[in-house]
């Protein structure tokens, strides 16, 4: 099995990603902007991937550095960051925002 991880570390190396489209890798793959998702259990178009990347490879280089660009979102002060903001919103939605300055 392949864990998020993975997609994530080829884009931080400036690799295009090619996975299939199922849950976990479809929401890390931007197909056409940082990799090319296809349906799962379709040979023929996994062939068909490799093939436009070898075949053309300004498509190649600009999938990688879309996704090296993507994976920043991933740093994990963005993240913490993110997660404060959410539980902040939430709080204030039930009247609790005194917790939120409160940690």
């Amino acid at each position: 099995m392949i864990g998020p991880w993975l997609p994530l570390e080829r884009n931080a190396s400036g690799c295009p990603v090619i996975g299939t489209r199922v849950p976990g890798l479809a929401d890390l793959i931007d197909s056409g902007r940082t990799g090319i998702l296809m349906p799962p259990e379709e040979p023929g178009e996994l062939a068909q991937a490799l093939r436009e990347i070898f075949a053309w490879p300004e498509l190649s280089v600009q999938l990688g550095r879309n996704g090296r660009g993507m994976v920043r979102e991933y740093d994990w002060s963005r993240v913490a960051r993110r997660h404060l903001a959410l539980y902040g919103e939430l709080l204030a939605e039930r009247g609790l925002s005194e917790l939120a300055s409160n940690p």
